[in-house]
């Protein structure tokens, strides 16, 4: 006989289930796309990344919503009561299945669920309070350079130059960095800082480190350090960009290199840092012609995207049942 489950212990399961799906599907097939995805233009490599960070967590509501959609369309008046006898089957509905139902799987399976969210959540909680504190005592030790709150000076013996912060980043830059670089190293450092303010890589930065999580470890490792390699690429062309000398800010890159090293604040989950990313590809990348930028590629992944979610709205009577079906199977 089947264990009966209620809406909350049934969305909990699709919601674990596809993301472990997603995260073992990255484990097979990551290394095939990372070459693929290495030979785009670094702002176009850093929004691919910056989706399959994040695929485990959109792709598990994506599915969710696909599976509840028949009920949410009756629940809003605009699609005809689906529901059929399910005795014996499990059946997931907005409008006639319970929230719990109260067996003891059941509430074995919440639990567990539950303390897996929880770590996890704890986990995060933990990076971003002590990222929280880095910040405020920065920001206490620092005062504005030349009237702009987005860039401070931070008095300290150590170099280190950075963009932090989720809501309001800002630029962090110390004192004795300040005084040993020359103007247009500044220059360049100040140009490369504010695009990663511009496109809010902190955010982006931020978002991937809590949500690449549920990525198995080896995974998860290589997917944050591609995507910070990318955000920094994209920041140097800009840099580039804005100076016309690539050779210039690749120099600038290797000495702060040797500047900084290690000695930087650690506050990886919203931080993107001048240095800190690979930096044999960083400077590579800038004594080569830039990657052109190519809207197509965008472009029809958003129309694939788009057309892959309407296909699944016009199927999702088949998502439905077919997921109830899976579900029934294995709780048998």
């Amino acid at each position: 006989m089947t264990v009966e489950i209620g809406l909350i212990v049934g969305s909990l399961l699709i919601l674990f289930c596809t993301a472990v799906g997603v995260a073992v599907i990255s484990i097979a097939f990551y290394s095939f796309f990372a070459g693929r995805i290495a030979r785009l233009a670094p702002s176009t490599r850093a929004n691919f990344l910056f989706a399959w960070s994040t695929a485990p967590v959109w792709l598990s509501i994506t599915l969710l919503l696909l599976v509840l959609s028949p009920s949410i369309a009756h629940a809003l008046g605009f699609g005809i009561d689906h529901c059929h006898d399910h005795l014996h089957h499990i059946h997931l509905c907005v409008i006639h299945t319970p929230w719990l139902v109260g067996g003891m799987v059941e509430w074995t399976i919440l639990a567990s669920l539950v303390v897996l969210g929880l770590a996890w959540l704890t986990a995060a909680a933990t990076r971003v309070n002590m990222t929280r504190d880095m910040l405020e005592m920065l920001y206490s030790l620092s005062r504005p350079k030349d009237d702009s709150q987005s860039v401070r000076v931070v008095l300290s013996q150590r170099h280190f130059v950075f963009t932090a912060g989720i809501l309001r980043p800002r630029i962090f830059l110390s004192s004795r960095l300040l005084e040993s670089i020359s103007p247009s190293e500044l220059e360049t450092v100040i140009a490369h800082e504010h695009a990663h303010q511009r496109r809010w890589d902190g955010m982006r930065l931020f978002v991937a480190d809590i949500l690449c999580g549920l990525h198995f470890s080896p995974v998860r490792r290589r997917l944050l350090a591609d995507l910070h390699l990318a955000v920094e690429q994209a920041c140097d062309e800009v840099a580039a960009g804005q100076s016309g000398d690539r050779l210039q800010v690749a120099e600038t890159i290797l000495r702060l290199t040797r500047l900084i090293g290690s000695s930087a604040p650690c506050m990886t989950s919203v931080k993107a840092a001048f240095t800190g990313s690979d930096t044999a590809q960083r400077v590579e990348g800038l004594l080569r012609p830039p990657i052109p930028w190519r809207p197509a590629v965008s472009v029809w992944v958003s129309l694939l995207a788009a057309g892959l979610l309407m296909l699944g709205l016009a199927s999702n009577d088949w998502w439905h049942h077919s997921t109830e079906s899976l579900l029934d199977h294995f709780l048998d």
